[in-house]
């Protein structure tokens, strides 16, 4: 795995960036930063529910659903071939 630098941002800095803000209204994401040795870190994420998050420092191994549990995602947008077949069924043609 490629090494990650050590971030320099306080994390309230983190948490205010409209990115982070935004990535955890829509989607599953979770990440985990190992340090390695004192300037590398192991980088590893998961974006689907059926993944497992381990730590090993602790022995503890987590659901990605069981964090999500609680969550609830903005409904996804309908695409445009969604939208078109919802205006033709309710369109009436004589």
């Amino acid at each position: 795995m490629p090494s990650v630098p050590t971030p320099k941002l306080t994390s309230e800095e983190y948490l205010k960036l409209e990115r982070v803000r935004s990535d955890l209204q829509d989607k599953i994401l979770v990440e985990r930063f190992t340090r390695q040795t004192e300037s590398t870190w192991e980088y590893w994420s998961a974006n689907t529910s059926d993944s497992k998050l381990e730590l090993k420092s602790i022995d503890v191994q987590i659901g990605v659903d069981e964090i999500y549990s609680k969550v609830e995602f903005k409904p996804e947008p309908p695409d445009d071939d969604d939208q078109l077949k919802e205006v033709e069924k309710n369109t009436a043609y004589r």
